[in-house]
């Protein structure tokens, strides 16, 4: 995906073309071409380990270019920002895997399947002799066990109907820990093969109850390290979500371009004023119940798994008065929240002209000028009912007025970037970026239980589940956040103001909803979760964007550092190293490191133990662990915890209260 020097990053959202090749952020098989490279690697009698450098990028093998293993890593790198590129089996021969003896151009390799599940790794001699000489490391997504991998008499095992329980082994908790905790991963419909190790050369990561390996590492006696799952992996299961983080660092060294953070997005539009209900009464949130939601949230950032989440509330001003109850308790608790103009009497914008569009901002922004409630996101706009994205003038006026990203609804197609953590230019207006907001099933005119129940199943919400209680909904909607969450999107979430209703003094269907969806990723994850400003996201999906352009080239070696050029100016997340703004989170540090224009930064890797994320004792390139066992360069044991969205079916009409005569063809 990214190369070296005349190698650059394609367009994104450009359909790519190695194997009619997709890469990672779009682009075809980088123009290492261009270099001359040679098909092969270097040879035995090379440089010394200390001369090796290796570009930080992945090279992604496909079997048949339908690959659904290969598919479920794609979506992790692309979440994270790794590149790769994508080749088909058959063209794996003739690929480039360095351009001389010292410099290589992959810093690892992942297959979709080895053996008889897909290729024969053994038989491209070329690729092995690589991976063996820059000491890269490998994996096989899905291998049909057998000796020639470490792994004898295999028994295959349909998971459809016989689902696995695996546990981790030490060494397994080692590779994965610095992400998951200890909690068994289920393997369910997918094939699968039960196999036991052949000899110590091999060391079982994750056992089932009789304890085969399902997922190991075999060494090799010329220092090859290649790890291996025994089942397949698919967009949807549940533990290739669970994995895939792990394989990609244990590839990596724990050495990459990007970063995996849990970002928690919820947004509760409409703070300030009133929403007609489900049952026809209107709502407007209650001093009270805003410091109830500030109470949950410090309850919330207690627990190891919240410490860094904030509720993020979309505000409009036009109710805003000195003598309002909800006014005064957000002067009092407004600095625990992170707050974003919603425009200021929530007037639709569809055809608001450019007039109106600056008055709405300036309004809301006098609101917050005056009483400062918190933190406030100014350049950040959500619009009422996502509208006016396509009215031109609406988005000449805010970009003038200084708005720099809106949120647009993921549920269309058009706020659907090819690639994960991208954002959209607005087509009407080029100087403002759309971020992807998650509708959810918590609907904005419910405010109870018993109304939130009346509404899910009244629209069939449930689907083949049929009618369903609060506690079932509750379930089966954290379920639909999860993978948001697990994955890294740094999307937000949306909700809405009636949903902070303290509806028995304590409980909110928000609150709830987030206490059974952080109770879910406590079980599976460590990483804290983070909540990240419009602004924020803003610029990491801008800098994501303007990769290609910018021909970032990223080098691992020689030596204990990495090394970033770009021909325009960048800023690049990078885990495993550590820059001069490192940043440690859980157990894992990531920089943001700023590549000048035509320059060069390099940064030493970081010196903590281990080597699953974030952490490269082993030094990155050219350590080896020698022909038998894990060699792992694992990651330190960190503390364990205690262990999409379902869209609306149908149109749902909001009625919100407003103070200001609504006026324009489209009314409010």
């Amino acid at each position: 995906m990214w190369g070296r020097v005349a190698v650059a990053v394609g367009v994104i959202g450009a359909a790519a073309a190695v194997l009619a090749g997709r890469a990672g952020l779009g682009g075809a098989l980088p123009a290492v071409i261009e270099r001359q490279a040679a098909a092969g690697s270097a040879g035995a009698g090379g440089p010394s380990a200390g001369d090796l450098s290796v570009d930080a990028q992945l090279l992604l093998v496909s079997v048949d270019g339908r690959d659904a293993a290969l598919q479920a890593m794609q979506s992790e790198l692309d979440h994270v920002g790794i590149p790769y590129t994508v080749v088909a089996s058959g063209a794996l021969g003739g690929t480039p895997l360095s351009d001389g003896s010292s410099h290589g151009l992959w810093s690892g390799v992942i297959v979709a399947g080895c053996g008889s599940a897909g290729v024969d790794l053994a038989g491209t001699s070329a690729l092995t002799s690589y991976l063996s000489t820059f000491h890269v490391r490998s994996a096989c997504l899905f291998v049909a066990a057998d000796p020639s991998y470490g792994l004898a008499s295999p028994a295959s095992v349909d998971t459809r109907t016989t689902p696995l329980t695996l546990s981790y082994t030490p060494a397994g908790g080692a590779v994965f820990g610095w992400y998951a905790t200890s909690a068994p991963v289920d393997v369910a419909g997918v094939p699968a093969a039960l196999a036991t190790p052949t000899d110590a050369s091999t060391t079982p990561l994750l056992v089932d109850g009789a304890g085969h390996a399902a997922v190991a590492v075999r060494g090799f006696p010329d220092g090859r390290e290649l790890l291996l799952l025994t089942f397949d992996q698919t967009l949807a299961a549940a533990h290739s979500r669970q994995l895939m983080p792990g394989v990609a660092s244990w590839v990596c060294r724990g050495v990459f371009v990007g970063e995996k953070r849990a970002v928690f997005g919820a947004q509760a539009d409409d703070v300030f004023i009133g929403t007609v209900l489900h049952d026809g009464t209107t709502f407007r949130l209650s001093g009270d119940d805003l410091r109830n939601a500030a109470r949950w949230q410090a309850a919330a950032r207690a627990g190891a798994a919240g410490s860094g989440l904030t509720l993020t509330l979309p505000f409009n001003g036009v109710e805003v008065r000195d003598d309002d109850p909800l006014t005064q308790a957000a002067r009092d608790v407004g600095a625990q929240f992170a707050w974003v103009s919603h425009t200021f009497d929530h007037h639709r914008l569809t055809y608001a002209d450019y007039a109106r569009m600056t008055e709405e901002l300036t309004d809301n922004d006098a609101v917050m000028m005056k009483y400062a409630f918190g933190p406030y996101d100014r350049a950040s706009l959500v619009t009422p009912d996502v509208s006016g994205l396509m009215n031109a003038q609406a988005m000449h006026a805010a970009a003038d007025w200084g708005i720099a990203q809106v949120v647009c609804d993921a549920s269309y197609t058009g706020c659907n970037p090819p690639v994960a953590n991208t954002g959209i230019t607005i087509p009407v207006e080029p100087r403002l970026l759309m971020i992807p907001r998650i509708p959810t099933n918590l609907y904005a005119n419910v405010s109870t239980p018993d109304d939130w129940v009346a509404m899910y199943n009244g629209l069939g919400a449930g689907g083949a589940a049929g009618p369903l209680g609060y506690d079932a909904m509750l379930d089966r909607e954290s379920d639909a956040l999860l993978p948001h969450l697990l994955a890294g999107d740094m999307t937000p979430w949306m909700f809405h103001q009636a949903n902070l209703r303290a509806y028995d003094g304590t409980h909110t269907l928000l609150t709830d909803l987030m206490d059974r969806l952080l109770a879910k990723y406590a079980a599976l994850r460590v990483l804290p979760v983070v909540t990240l400003t419009m602004s924020e996201v803003a610029d990491r999906m801008r800098a994501r964007n303007a990769l290609g352009p910018a021909g970032l080239v990223a080098t691992i070696g020689p030596g204990k550092n990495i090394t970033l050029r770009a021909t325009q100016a960048i800023t690049v997340p990078v885990t495993g190293a550590r820059g001069a703004n490192a940043e440690t989170y859980g157990s894992v540090v990531i920089s943001m490191v700023d590549v000048p224009a035509g320059g060069a930064v390099t940064i030493p890797l970081a010196a903590t133990a281990g080597g699953g994320a974030g952490a490269a004792t082993d030094g990155g390139v050219g350590a080896s662990s020698g022909g038998g066992g894990c060699g792992c360069a694992l990651a330190a044991d960190t503390p364990r915890g205690p262990a999409l969205a379902i869209l609306l079916g149908a149109a749902l009409v909001l009625a919100v209260r407003r103070r200001r005569t609504c006026s324009g063809p489209g009314g409010c």
